[in-house]
């Protein structure tokens, strides 16, 4: 994402124009108002948000929206904010397939811990309804699978996947439905369960390519993050610029399923 980001940026100096890039280091709303503020503040005229979808932060967006500001959400929606374009990908679609996958690693009737960021973020949220919405149809008790929160943080998913391996002996398969992948595979690798354990997750990094070539992860789905970092600059640009709004108000980016044998292709 900060890859397309910055290409979009080099394509703009031409231009004249500049990208203001924040990042927050925590999922506090105030914390994400207070850097929009500061943007707009600073000169923006327009603004590119991922953010939990929160009242203050929508309060806000509509706000712009209202004083003339373009706003276009990516990786994660906020609708209802008068945004003018959402990037990213059709997360319980997303989700859906994730439970595709899974349902033909394990068996019917084994539990599956499904971990998420924080659920107050559209794209979470999303893919873990489209995951639990397809395990349902497949005939699946919804009430076998345990959910948690880790909010995107290492030590929290350390410790929360440590604790339902160690209370779930049994388990075999495990959601991640967020970023903290890297916690999820110490936790197995410390209870020496790594590569029994079936894991499927999101978003192809380097670490996350590395435990698919170690069959820590058995499959990751992945959704172009270098648009999500371009897109939403080009179409705000061409907005200020031009005054041309997309032609979708939502830009759904392509699925892709990675796994140890395709990671380097």
């Amino acid at each position: 994402m900060d890859r397309g980001l910055e290409n979009a940026r080099a394509e703009l100096a031409d231009f004249g124009m500049d990208v203001i890039v924040t990042h927050c280091a925590t999922d506090l709303p105030e914390e994400y108002v207070e850097a929009v503020d500061d943007a707009i503040a600073a000169g923006a005229r327009g603004l590119a948000i991922c953010a939990r979808n929160s009242e203050p932060v929508r309060n806000r967006l509509l706000a712009l929206v209202r004083d003339g500001i373009p706003v276009v959400t990516f990786n994660s929606d906020i609708p209802d904010s008068g945004r003018m374009c959402f990037v990213g990908q059709d997360d319980r679609r997303s989700g859906r397939i994730a439970a595709e996958i899974m349902a033909k690693l394990v068996p019917a009737t084994s539990p599956i811990l499904i971990a998420c960021g924080n659920r107050e973020y559209d794209g979470h949220r999303r893919r873990v309804e489209g995951f639990c919405q397809r395990m349902a149809e497949l005939g699946r008790d919804p009430e076998a699978d345990t959910v948690i929160e880790c909010y995107n943080d290492y030590d929290v998913t350390l410790e929360r996947v440590g604790r339902y391996l160690a209370d779930h002996p049994a388990a075999d398969a495990i959601y991640m439905a967020n970023e903290s992948v890297p916690g999820c595979a110490e936790a197995l690798r410390r209870c020496g369960r790594a590569g029994r354990v079936r894991v499927v997750c999101h978003d192809v990094s380097e670490t996350t390519a590395r435990l698919l070539r170690e069959r820590v992860v058995d499959f990751v789905i992945e959704q172009n993050l270098y648009l999500q970092g371009s897109l939403p600059v080009t179409v705000l640009t061409n907005f200020l610029m031009g005054g041309r709004k997309p032609d979708n108000e939502i830009a759904y980016t392509r699925i892709h399923i990675a796994c140890a044998e395709n990671i380097d292709l």
